[in-house]
This record gives C-alpha cells, structure tokens and sequence, in this order.
C-alpha cells in the first residue's frame, strides 16, 4: 500500500526520466500538454541563468504543479523575469510568484502583465488617496485665532488664588 507523497514521487518520476550519456545528462520531459519539451528546456536554462545554480527536485516539482494547474511556459518564464529584478532573487521567491498566479488564476504572460498593471495602478491610487487624506481632514480644518499686542492674551490668575498662602 503506497501513500499519497509516494504516489505523487511516482507520476512526477514517470513524468521526468534523466538518461546518463557518455557526456553529460540529458533530460527527457514527459510533458503535459500545452507545453512543450523545448518550453521545459527553456524554462530550465532561463532559471539557471536567473538564480545561478542547478534547477532543483524541489523547484522543478513546483514548476511542474504550476504547469498542471494550467499555468503556461510563457507565465513561468514572466515568473522568472519577475524574481530577476528582485533584490534578492531565490527559489522561495520564484515560488512565491508561482503560488500567486495559481491563486489569482494567471496563465500566460499577458494576464500577468495586467493583473501587474492593475497592481501598480491601485497602488497608485491608493498613494494619491492617502495624501490628500491629510488635506481634507476634518481635524486639521480651523481657525488659528488672531493675536493682539496686548495683554489680553494673558490670564491673571492670582484672582483666583484668593485664600491660598503663598
């Protein structure tokens, strides 16, 4: 009786079978449709090059769940992109991007680049709204009243210290 985790380490070995050559590794993707092999290899080498270190089992099972909940080569590859302009690229970023888009329904790179635009606009928006908060608050809207030269500004209190010694 196998597990759930061991069932799903099995699809994802049948999926993916690495065959040793006399001169390095070669991958061969069992590919799940809508993406090609070529994708794959592309996605792969475009990580290497982002992150500067070897796609990892970890990774390419988050790459590959992302790809079965629909997700398209060309929005992995916006993903990427994405955590290449982070100020500190890494994989728990990129997973992150991931987990987003499978969340928000992202599927290709055009619907990542609006939902984007749609970010950055209601920020905008929220930014404006917060500085012309302060303009408009009622707390802040009074009157400062005038000043005269004499001494009418000041209070003489020993009117009412009557009866207390000093």
């Amino acid at each position: 009786m196998t597990t759930q985790r061991q069932q799903v380490d099995i699809q994802k070995t049948e999926r993916r079978k690495e065959t040793a050559t006399g001169t390095g590794t070669t991958t061969t993707y069992h590919t799940e449709p809508g993406v090609s092999a070529q994708d794959l290899e592309e996605i792969r080498i475009h990580y290497e090059g982002v992150l500067r270190c070897y796609l990892n089992n970890v990774t390419a099972g988050d790459i590959e769940e992302a790809i079965s909940a629909g997700l398209q080569a060309s929005a992995i590859l916006d993903a990427l992109n994405q955590t290449a302009m982070a100020p500190r690229p890494s994989h728990y970023y990129f997973r992150a991007i991931l987990k987003r888009y499978m969340r928000e329904g992202i599927t290709t790179r055009e619907k990542a680049e609006e939902q984007r635009w749609k970010r950055k606009h209601d920020m905008e928006i929220r930014q404006d709204s917060q500085q012309r908060a302060w303009f408009t608050n009622p707390a802040l809207n009074y009157q400062q009243r005038d000043y005269t030269d004499d001494d009418s500004f000041f209070i003489d209190l020993d009117k009412y210290a009557e009866g207390v010694k000093p």
